[in-house]
């Protein structure tokens, strides 16, 4: 997979930090070939275990690695910026000083002042040519890291950038898992999907949680929007189920305020992803899981921008095993 901001060398080494080297092919080997051996599944299994066991600690290095590229290098350049400004606006002071002064000196019939003024005005005008390169400068880094917003866009670059990585290793852990038999190469970190588990539509090829990035925000700022609509009415209704919950980052923030909240979702790319960081999520289809709860066990159940991409059948089931699965004076939240 390319990318048209990345070079092939950087390509490359994306691929082999989250796919691992180029491995030989397992073909069957031609008649005097001794290097087309297969390569035993022991090594793939390590690779996959050593993947899961280091991404809660890569990926928030990413993330902080990032951020501070970011701000060194905004406040690098506003430094430069600002030293630059200052210099030029004490040039135009002493200008005008001497323009003061000779005027002062040509009044009074005393020579001498014409040739300062004018190495005045040179060393001015040299000033803003740097000036004008530093600002070009800075143009081109802004376009380089985001061509259609310039460097205020930088950040939001860098985002989309750690999203794009995050996919591509779920693609990669996807593609994985489907090129492996499942009894030579199942890992103890990989959930268990509970019965009657359907694919997510949305896994097939298409980055929901990019595209959901890009349009909805940053998952921090909806994060903190979502807390302060919901906690305090799910907070008197517990336990809570959060239906469709993703990488269950609301069941986090529900659990951190220490209310009882669990999530179940259908892509198993996000579920890992939820278990790896300690969140209480279970990987299989929603109704499913809503069938095979007690009657009356739950207190609450949420379903953030999920139940407008259920078909009208699956969106009726779902609001019939609500009403059952529901204590009395229990409530359901569907945000669209």
């Amino acid at each position: 997979m390319s990318h048209p901001d990345l070079d092939a060398a950087a390509q490359a080494r994306l691929q082999e930090v989250f796919l691992g080297p180029p491995t030989r092919s397992t073909a069957p080997a031609a008649a005097g070939d001794q290097d087309a051996s297969p390569i035993p599944g022991r090594r793939e299994r390590l690779r996959h275990r050593v993947r899961v066991a280091t991404r809660p600690v890569a990926e928030p290095a990413l993330d902080r690695l990032a951020d501070l590229v970011a701000r060194r290098l905004r406040h690098t350049l506003r430094s430069e910026y600002d030293y630059l400004s200052a210099s030029v606006e004490l040039m135009r002071a002493e200008h005008t000083l001497l323009q003061q002064a000779l005027y002062d000196a040509n009044a009074f019939g005393v020579g001498g002042g014409a040739h300062r003024l004018d190495s005045l005005e040179i060393n001015l005008e040299l000033m803003k040519g740097q000036l004008a390169a530093f600002q070009s400068t800075l143009d081109d880094v802004g376009q380089a890291i985001a061509p259609a917003a310039g460097l205020v866009g930088v950040p939001q670059r860098f985002a989309e950038l750690r999203e794009q990585v995050n996919a591509l290793d779920r693609q990669a852990r996807a593609a994985s898992r489907s090129s492996s038999p499942a009894a030579a190469n199942a890992s103890p970190t990989t959930p268990a999907p509970d019965a009657a588990t359907d694919a997510s539509p949305l896994s097939a090829g298409f980055d929901y949680v990019g595209f959901e990035r890009r349009f909805r925000g940053d998952s921090e700022s909806v994060l903190r929007t979502l807390a302060d609509r919901y906690a305090s009415i799910l907070a008197d209704h517990q336990p809570v189920l959060d239906f469709g919950c993703g990488r269950g980052e609301l069941v986090e923030v529900l659990a951190a305020r220490g209310i009882d909240a669990a999530g179940v979702d259908p892509d198993v790319g996000m579920v890992e992803e939820a278990i790896g960081s300690g969140r209480s999520v279970h990987l299989g289809d929603g109704l499913a899981h809503l069938r095979a709860m007690a009657p009356h066990s739950l207190g609450a159940l949420i379903s953030v921008h999920v139940v407008e991409h259920l078909p009208l059948p699956v969106l009726v089931e779902l609001f019939e095993l609500a009403a059952t699965r529901l204590r009395p004076g229990g409530i359901f939240i569907a945000e669209t």
